[in-house]
């Protein structure tokens, strides 16, 4: 079987994506305050961003079912959101006060699909599986576990 997840995000993202890069720069930025800027690309395409906590959990009832599943379950939010809103949280969390800037280089495979969004009815069916993590919520989270760590 086969479970397909869709763009992943929360605490210890990577910073090879959007969500890990961008926290990354947010802090980087931050000191210069209001003049800090960000650099990113263009932030108009439409994701179905699922928070990786939810996709443990799923993951987790897959091994554990007792019942045969289908060959193939979706794992996501079923909800595209605009990647602007990775942004708007991260710099919401943050409390970051410069701005975003999408005049920067952008994913090439990000521009050839604007929108993207999952069925995950089939992975509620078999699982009884839905995400419970809100984007507002995995977003501070993944902030939080980006901070630096105190020194004595």
């Amino acid at each position: 079987m086969v479970l397909r997840v869709f763009n992943p995000v929360g605490p210890g993202a990577p910073a090879g994506s959007l969500p890990g890069r961008l926290a990354a720069e947010l802090r980087r930025a931050a000191p210069e305050g209001t003049d800090g800027v960000v650099r990113v690309g263009d932030l108009s395409a439409h994701r179905d961003f699922v928070d990786a906590r939810d996709i443990a959990r799923a993951v987790a009832l897959a091994v554990a079912a007792e019942a045969p599943l289908p060959r193939l379950l979706n794992l996501a939010s079923g909800q595209a959101r605009p990647v602007r809103a990775i942004a708007d949280g991260l710099v919401a969390a943050a409390g970051f006060a410069g701005r975003i800037d999408e005049s920067g280089a952008g994913s090439e495979r990000s521009a050839a699909v604007s929108w993207q969004q999952a069925d995950v009815s089939a992975a509620a069916g078999a699982l009884g599986w839905h995400p419970e993590t809100g984007l507002d919520e995995t977003l501070r989270d993944l902030w939080l576990s980006t901070e630096p760590l105190a020194t004595a």
